[in-house]
């Protein structure tokens, strides 16, 4: 038997079928296997009189297992062949992950994956521009490692189906590749470069999946409703027209160019309004790119989102605001129309009367003077007082309807000039402060005179009750609200003189702080006086 198995390994360590034995620069052996990946076999030193068979002990074997990019949940286990470069790392080809670059002395990660078409690789060899050759069961590769593309030869470029293996590299560089008829030669470096600049244009065009081909001559103006776009394009290469693949990039939408490798279609859906340049350009098999060819498309929005809608809606709510504001001015002056004919009735009508009674009771009281009936005398004294005190009511209704009274200031001056009348006839003196800010505040009307009535109240019960000398009025600001103090330094209200207390006054003065939405509180400070708050 002229040949005799002699096993390196006990019980099978290797355990994977060798497809390429690699010896690269530094004399390290590399196993290229099916099973197990890449190999790196370490053999002892023999000395003089040693042999490899004798030896007890199996040479040391380090294995990479080759997960891709350091990713365990990926293992790419069958390598076919691999090649050395200049830095120390290694093109490898695998069955079934294409492509990859192997570094034995990384730290993050041995193996990286190069992106592309083609899994399924076998023989690889380079020529003197660094350019890898790469056998596939569909042709030959020819790998730019510059511009990282792949070039493809077939059968329409003289390849046989069926090339399989390594490649042999003779003398002259010319690479060789079998198949099952025979072998294939060629020299890489004479391999021409296709310099043709290819021309991009559109060619078909769809809006909604329906034919818009007659729209190709101008720019795309489509309506909101009908923004589903394809559009496919065309480029003019004569040679490896296959291999041809397309670039764009629609302004508004994508941030950067999409690679659609060798598809021609382009296609976006549900475009939202707006003004839209689609830049797109093609590149030839050996990388050349045609010029950036330009294409217009605008989607009109509805008329709900355009501007002028937009402006039309800002006038007719202006126009609503300003006519609710009319009309609001409208009503502030029929109120006010309303306010000042009240007054004037009351004035006129009311308050004539009155002075009519009250003059009536005064003569015919003039005239029974120095006569003995009494009775009459005291009816006619009640119908006069009567009046006189309904008179001094309507002047202050009167006064609270008018508009011209609203500001705080009108309050002011009309509770100064009634507290120097009745407080001066009964020897009292009296200060009344309020800050100028608050002196052009507006006061609604019935808030107006139900302090009014209020203040005469509490004036009328300090003369009866206090036995004061000293009044001190005072409006204040708390926070949002306005304040009346009404202070004498009488002798103030026992808490158990119920019968101010519980009087018509007090409980008068409460209800009308209560009606405006305030509050009322008395603060009898005995021996020293009393204190009278409503805040409103």
């Amino acid at each position: 038997m002229p040949f005799k198995l002699q096993s390196i390994l006990k019980n099978d360590y290797l355990d994977n079928l060798i497809r390429k034995i690699y010896i690269d620069s530094k004399n390290r052996i590399w196993l290229c296997g099916v099973t197990k990946g890449v190999q790196q076999l370490i053999p002892y030193e023999l000395g003089a009189t040693d042999s490899l068979a004798g030896r007890s002990q199996v040479p040391e074997l380090k294995t990479w297992i080759t997960y891709v990019d350091n990713k365990l949940t990926t293992p790419v286990n069958n390598i076919f062949d691999m090649i050395e470069n200049i830095d120390g790392t290694f093109w490898v080809t695998t069955q079934g992950s294409g492509l990859m670059k192997f570094n034995p002395e990384s730290t993050n990660g041995h193996f990286k994956i190069i992106p592309g078409n083609y899994q399924s690789l076998q023989g690889i060899k380079k020529d003197g521009n660094e350019n890898l050759w790469i056998i596939t069961a569909s042709g030959i590769l020819q790998y730019d490692t510059g511009k990282n593309r792949y070039k493809r030869y077939d059968r329409s470029h003289g390849i046989p189906n069926g090339v399989s293996g390594h490649f042999f590299e003779n003398n002259s560089h010319s690479l060789s590749a079998g198949f099952n008829r025979g072998y294939i030669v060629f020299n890489p470096d004479s391999m021409l470069t296709n310099f043709e600049m290819p021309k991009v244009h559109i060619t078909r065009l769809w809006v909604m999946d329906q034919s818009s081909d007659s729209l190709l001559n101008k720019d795309l103006i489509l309506p909101a409703n009908k923004n589903f776009v394809k559009i496919y394009l065309s480029a003019n290469c004569f040679s490896f027209n296959d291999q041809t693949t397309f670039q764009y990039q629609l302004e508004g939408i994508d941030d950067e160019w999409r690679n659609n490798s060798s598809n021609p279609l382009i296609t976006y859906t549900s475009l939202p309004p707006g003004e839209y340049t689609l830049k797109f350009k093609a590149t030839n098999s050996d990388g050349i790119e045609s010029e950036t060819a330009l294409y217009q498309i605008t989607v009109v929005p509805p008329f709900y989102k355009t501007w002028y809608f937009y402006s039309l809606l800002a006038i007719l709510i202006g126009f609503s605001i300003y006519g609710l504001y009319k009309y609001r001015i409208r009503q502030i002056l029929k109120l006010q129309e309303v306010r000042n004919k009240i007054a004037r009735d009351l004035h006129d009508d009311i308050g004539s009367t009155l002075g009519s009674i009250h003059l009536y009771s005064q003569v015919a009281h003039s005239k029974l003077k120095g006569q003995s009936n009494e009775d009459v005398t005291s009816i006619l004294e009640k119908i006069a007082s009567g009046s006189r005190e309904i008179i001094d009511k309507t002047s202050d209704t009167v006064w609270a309807v008018k508009p011209e009274n609203d500001a705080l200031s009108d309050l002011y001056y009309r509770m100064e000039s009634y507290a120097a009348s009745i407080l001066g006839v009964a020897g009292i003196t009296f200060t009344i402060n309020c800050p100028d800010h608050l002196l052009n505040m507006n006061l609604k009307m019935d808030h107006r005179k139900n302090l009014f009535l209020i203040f005469k109240e509490s004036l009328h019960n300090t003369i009866k009750y206090s036995e004061c000398n000293e009044v001190h009025i005072a409006f204040t600001r708390k926070v949002h609200r306005l304040q009346l103090e009404i202070s004498d330094n009488g002798k103030g209200i026992a808490h158990s003189d119920t019968r101010i207390y519980n009087g018509n006054g007090i409980q008068n003065m409460r209800n009308r702080a209560e009606e405006i939405g305030g509050t009322f509180s008395i603060q009898p400070n005995m021996p020293q006086g009393t204190t009278i708050t409503v805040i409103i």
